[in-house]
């Protein structure tokens, strides 16, 4: 499915979550909390180009 406008993004989006809504499920962290901001600063680090 292609988003054609932002408009259509927050329309989706907006639909994702009535949806989520009406079954939730809890999140669940399953990583330490130092495994994305590893990763965030490995990725920040990287060069361009």
């Amino acid at each position: 499915m292609a988003i054609t406008s932002q408009t259509a993004l927050e329309n989706d989006i907006r639909d994702w979550i009535k949806t989520w809504n009406e079954d939730p499920k809890p999140f669940i962290w399953t990583k330490n909390a130092a495994c994305p901001l590893d990763k965030s600063v490995s990725i920040s680090s990287t060069p361009l180009g």
